[in-house]
């Protein structure tokens, strides 16, 4: 119903996969990700397994990320390290994993977690990755204001996840007369 929707639109079909914690097994993960594919999702969200990070089993991170890029067949991948969980030196390791597996962003929250992300932990994303990969800030909710969004994409953020789309894209025409067209609107 979603992607005959979007038809003739620029909104791509977006699902995500293993919400919210990416506790479930590789398997899972990756008939999740065929699945969404085979009905038309354009982008791909999927939420890492956040112990096998904290364990420092890096390697089934990387594994998953490049498994959901495979299955992707040349849809956006947006890979979810929930920030509000981790540490800043499990912030670099997930983004390290991330750009390692192959996964076009690095995405620092599925909104769930008590808080969305600091304006730090969104430029330690930024700097923990190549420009190869996106930095991609959600989880904001409805209270984050332009200005915190507009902060976000000085700290490095390509994309903004929020609830607060209106307000944030009224504010727009301000923030291009200030910084020109380094922001995109998705």
């Amino acid at each position: 119903m979603v992607v005959e929707g979007l038809k003739c639109t620029d909104v791509e079909p977006s699902v995500v996969i293993d919400f919210p914690f990416g506790s479930g097994t590789p398997q899972m993960k990756l008939a999740a990700a065929e699945d969404a594919v085979k009905r038309g999702a354009k982008a791909l969200d999927m939420v890492i397994d956040i112990g096998a990070l904290k364990d420092k089993n890096y390697e089934l991170v990387v594994q998953e990320i490049r498994d959901l890029v495979k299955a992707a067949a040349g849809a956006k991948t947006k890979i979810i390290i929930e920030v509000a969980y981790l540490t800043k030196e499990e912030i670099v390791a997930a983004c390290k994993c991330v750009e390692e597996g192959g996964g076009h962003y690095v995405k620092s929250s599925t909104g769930r977690a008590d808080r969305g992300p600091t304006m730090a932990e969104v430029k330690l994303m930024r700097d923990s990755v190549s420009e190869k990969v996106g930095v991609k800030v959600a989880g904001t909710g409805r209270f984050w204001t332009s200005q915190i969004a507009f902060g976000c994409i000085l700290a490095g953020a390509d994309l903004i996840g929020t609830r607060a789309g209106p307000e944030i894209v009224e504010d727009l025409p301000l923030l291009e007369e200030m910084y020109g067209n380094r922001i995109k609107v998705v």
